[in-house]
């Protein structure tokens, strides 16, 4: 039996937590070794594609790539009450709302859902998780080992996928991280899969 030391750097969900998982990241790459296995869910799922699929001196840089053009631009005043701050935080998010992130999602047009096709859109948001900035060859053939969690809709579940024991893809990376109704699913191998905080716990004890 392997008793072998390893590494394990674990990544949940949480939307804006991914970019303290970033910056924690960062800081951690500078004061100790690279994670030899990396488990993520969600936008925790995103970060460890990231780091599994580059080169350890590119990580940093690769999380950056993203983390820099997602984040608002919007120069935020100097507050003097709580109020203030309250009403721009709402501000930044109605905008982020309308208009999206670029490269990142964007809304979809109201003439999506009223054109007359048998396929309508099944998400407010079109996709485009930053994915060609993960070198997938180098994720599957070198990089630390990577499980990632999501909800399988059919069975209203977790399940997980680990390149261990199976190449990991495009789809699998943005399957954990489409929360409804804002995403749609991602059919992987003939099966339909949602972000993993889909899965509520009364339903995931089955």
């Amino acid at each position: 039996m392997d008793f072998a030391e390893r590494y394990i750097l674990v990544l949940q969900g949480g939307g804006a937590l991914g970019a303290y998982q970033a910056g924690a990241y960062e800081q951690l790459a500078t004061a100790g070794p690279e994670p030899d296995w990396v488990a993520g869910i969600s936008i925790g799922a995103i970060n460890a594609a990231l780091i599994c699929g580059n080169r350890p001196e590119d990580h940093v840089t690769a999380l950056h790539g993203l983390w820099d053009s997602i984040t608002s631009h919007l120069t935020a005043p100097h507050f003097i009450f709580d109020k203030s701050r309250k009403i721009f935080g709402e501000l930044a998010a109605a905008i982020v709302i309308m208009s999206g992130f670029p490269c990142f999602f964007r809304p979809r047009s109201p003439f999506e859902f009223m054109a007359p096709t048998d396929h309508q859109p099944l998400s407010v948001y079109d996709s485009d998780a930053l994915l060609d900035l993960v070198d997938f060859d180098y994720l599957n053939d070198a990089g630390p080992r990577l499980s990632i969690g999501e909800l399988d809709v059919e069975i209203a579940n977790f399940t997980y996928f680990d390149s261990n024991d199976m190449r990991i893809t495009p789809e699998h990376i943005m399957a954990s991280g489409t929360l409804p109704p804002s995403f749609a699913p991602v059919e992987i191998a003939g099966r339909f899969h949602w972000d993993g905080g889909s899965c509520r716990k009364h339903r995931c004890n089955m």
